[in-house]
């Protein structure tokens, strides 16, 4: 949704995507742009999209076999 550019002005944004409609598989979107910090509880949201990607049992085990160093933080985060 952005270019190289736009990933140079370090600007915050936010996009929330609505719940897909009775009849469609796509979600309305509305972002918000310069922010300045954002506030509350960021939930993640899972795509069963995702899952239908050829490598995507692949990717999952590789990351949750990948040893992370740093603080404990860190590693949770």
């Amino acid at each position: 949704m952005v270019n190289t550019y736009w990933f140079t002005l370090q600007q915050m944004a936010h996009v929330h995507f609505g719940t897909p409609g009775a009849f469609s598989d796509h979600s309305p979107a509305s972002i918000q742009l310069g922010l300045r910090e954002l506030h509350g509880k960021q939930n993640f949201k899972f795509f069963n999209m995702w899952a239908a990607h050829p490598q995507f049992l692949e990717v999952i085990s590789r990351h949750w076999t990948m040893d992370i160093y740093g603080s404990h933080m860190y590693i949770l985060f």
